[in-house]
């Protein structure tokens, strides 16, 4: 009896002996992935800092990913060593439902447990972005590539797209105007099409659809009401007098006169914003040749240059289609263009204090230039 005592303790002794043995040569590997523990805790004594290894882990638009997927992006960052031992220990600790795909900043001294514990919580990495009021397409895309989100090509093509704009319920012929203007914290690994629908999704909360019924009513278009923010927007204009602007961009528009052109052109804007409004109303009307030669309205510093003059043909047009966003304009500018003053102003001069004079006629508007026309605060720019 006692012999068969002694054997069992035995055993058991053996059993202990083994299950340590095995646990401490684990938990070496899992805490020590690529190094020895003696120099992780010399490491660790001097407090010397790995730099961050930036890691990806699936996509965030897709589904879980598999622990052995999680220790392959691991191992291929050479952040662990795999082993038979380190995959089961994987596989059955973490699930697959609780690890988070994304972009994640590990280090070399960070322990297996560590690591896989990181990206169970999903501590992704978030890139900012800063859009600015009145940022072009150019600027917009550059802003998202700088940060490694995407592609450029795969943007341009997205934004240009008028079944895409439809898609996100928006009624124009692409998503310039409605990029909206803000700071975004963004994972790397969205899909671009995720992208842009967060910027639109944006602009729609903070400029909801009432914002557009008041202008709705004068029969204008939230697409043309963005474009005339955008104007107002990369301009150079007082906040307090955005209202009356955007009244004579519609009625500046509505007579076939020029934007950016002219003795009272608005600063700021493009050169090419005239040319660019002359070319839309071209690709719309699509009448032969003739129709298609890009005709310049004549310059307001002209004698001949009133609403009289100005192309007839414009004013068969609805006015969204003589101009498009040449911007992505903030909230300020577009409750401006949805709500603009009365007034039949179609000229401005400059005072000499930043504020303007507001002419409905050519007798104002000279009497302005003469009194205004010379001081440095007067727009005086030429066609």
């Amino acid at each position: 009896m006692r012999g068969l005592l002694l054997t069992v303790v035995s055993l058991i002794l053996a059993v202990a002996v083994a299950v340590s043995v095995g646990w401490h040569l684990l938990y070496a590997r899992l805490a020590t992935p690529l190094a020895p523990l003696a120099t992780v805790a010399s490491q660790a004594a001097s407090g010397e800092r790995q730099s961050l290894t930036h890691v990806m882990i699936g996509r965030p638009e897709a589904t879980q990913p598999t622990p052995k997927a999680v220790m392959d992006a691991l191992a291929a960052a050479k952040l662990v060593e795999t082993s038979p031992l380190i995959d089961w220990y994987a596989q059955h600790m973490f699930h697959g439902e609780r690890l988070v795909p994304g972009e994640y900043a590990l280090s070399p001294s960070m322990s297996l447990v560590e690591q896989l514990a990181k990206i169970e919580r999903g501590d992704i990495v978030l890139r900012s972005v800063s859009i600015q009021p009145g940022a072009t397409r150019e600027d917009v895309v550059g802003a998202l590539v700088a940060q490694g989100l995407c592609d450029a090509d795969a943007l341009v093509a997205l934004i240009r797209d008028a079944s895409f704009a439809s898609s996100l319920g928006l009624k124009a012929p692409s998503l310039d105007g409605f990029l909206y203007p803000d700071v975004y914290t963004l994972p790397r690994g969205l899909a671009p099409r995720r992208l842009l629908s967060t910027l639109v999704a944006r602009f729609k909360t903070e400029i909801p659809d009432e914002t557009f019924r008041d202008a709705a009513r004068l029969g204008y278009e939230p697409v043309l009401v963005v474009a005339v923010a955008s104007v107002l927007e990369r301009a150079d204009l007082p906040a307090a007098e955005l209202r009356l602007f955007a009244r004579v961009v519609y009625n500046r528009l509505a007579v076939g006169l020029p934007l950016g052109r002219g003795v009272n052109a608005f600063s700021g804007l493009p050169a090419s914003i005239d040319e660019h409004a002359v070319t839309v109303e071209r690709r719309t009307r699509r009448v032969g040749k003739k129709a298609r030669r890009r005709r310049r309205a004549p310059a307001l510093s002209s004698p001949s240059a009133s609403p009289s003059s100005s192309p007839s043909s414009s004013s068969s047009l609805p006015l969204s289609s003589r101009l498009l966003p040449i911007g992505n304009p903030g909230r300020r500018a577009v409750v401006a263009a949805a709500n603009p003053a009365t007034t039949d102003a179609i000229y401005f001069v400059a005072r000499d204090d930043g504020t303007h004079v507001f002419c409905a006629d050519r007798e104002c508007f000279e009497a302005a230039r003469r009194r205004w026309g010379a001081l440095p605060g007067a727009v005086e720019s030429r066609p």
